[in-house]
């Protein structure tokens, strides 16, 4: 995906989860948002991909895949 609709979409993601009528929704519905950033997701799934096959593996059997 294009850098530049990327940062378009986590822009809008950011901005709704400031967004006061979501915020008022979500609380009347006692939810709780605790949503990761798309920078934080990102960093996260790069330091996953880039294990070795060994500590994949060790992952797999431990999440019963």
């Amino acid at each position: 995906m294009p850098a530049e609709r990327v940062k378009i979409l986590r822009d809008a993601f950011d901005k709704s989860l400031k967004d006061p009528a979501l915020l008022a929704d979500a609380s009347k519905r006692k939810l709780e948002i605790d949503a990761s950033s798309g920078q934080e997701l990102e960093a996260q799934a790069k330091a996953v991909v880039v294990q070795t096959p060994h500590v994949i593996e060790k992952m797999k059997k431990l999440l019963g895949n």
